[in-house]
């Protein structure tokens, strides 16, 4: 004879609750993970898109300007919703239906609990590289998840190369060049 072949209930019980107990331990850690994985992201593309901004603006000799978007033509809505990067003949900051400025790269919104906001006026509608390759101003933009300082990704926007700042003093907030920590991911300068 034959023994009969599967799993008894309880074997099936105990099987599903240890799954249970290994899933429920590691899903806040796949969260948390995935959101740092996320600012990370967010703040890798934010420098890419000012270096190709830069490079732009030194292969053609002339000035081109990244801008947040909410349409991807224009120069329009805040920085979570997207931005552009274009050739800005006049070096305004400004992109309206101009076809002398074409648009060299799009970048979406981005998601929904996440923000990019910036330190300084300059960089409150646009960055602008001249043809030289300096930016016309220096600042830094915040990279973060429900306005959570903790985690937050700060990119620091210098005359030549953009850079992420790092967390010096091991609190988990990004401090800028004066050591200070990031303050506000909303309206981000050094804290006192």
């Amino acid at each position: 004879m034959h023994a009969p072949k599967g799993f008894t209930l309880v074997e099936m019980l105990a099987t599903i609750a240890v799954s249970t107990i290994l899933l429920s331990v590691a899903t806040p850690s796949f969260i948390e993970m995935s959101r740092k994985n996320r600012l990370v992201t967010y703040s890798n593309e934010v420098i890419g898109t000012i270096n190709l901004a830069r490079s732009e603006a030194i292969r053609r000799g002339a000035p081109v300007s990244i801008c947040h978007s909410n349409d991807a033509k224009t120069c329009s809505g805040g920085w979570n919703d997207g931005w552009i990067v274009f050739v800005d003949a006049n070096g305004n900051g400004t992109k309206e239906a101009d076809p002398a400025d074409p648009v060299l790269r799009t970048h979406e919104a981005l998601t929904r609990t996440y923000t990019l906001a910036s330190t300084t006026a300059d960089f409150a509608d646009h960055v602008i590289y001249t043809g030289d390759g300096a930016a016309a101003a220096t600042g830094v933009f915040a990279v973060c998840h429900a306005n959570e300082l903790k985690g937050a990704k700060a990119v620091v926007v210098t005359r030549l190369r953009p850079r992420t700042a790092r967390d010096t003093d091991n609190d988990g907030v990004p401090n800028l060049d004066d050591k200070k920590n990031l303050d506000s991911c909303t309206a981000p300068v050094a804290s006192p």
